[in-house]
């Protein structure tokens, strides 16, 4: 698992369900897009998502599925 040391993954919660149930966790500076490759593509995705302004859960869902399957 790989993850940034923003607050929610640094509660007390999250981190007895990782040391319980995740063998492995990679800390990650936070803020890297460069580091971080996927956050580009979610800029990409936003913008589309924004032309677009799903209207329900299962417009967002098709939305996100056919987006995800060109990228």
């Amino acid at each position: 698992l790989q993850q940034d040391n923003n607050l929610k993954h640094t509660s007390y919660l999250a981190k007895e369900f990782l040391k319980n149930n995740i063998p492995e966790v990679i800390d990650w500076p936070s803020n890297s897009p460069d580091l971080n490759p996927i956050e580009n593509l979610w800029v990409i995705v936003k913008g589309n998502m924004e032309r677009q302004m799903p209207k329900n859960l299962n417009e967002l869902e098709r939305f996100m599925e056919k987006k995800w399957s060109v990228i």
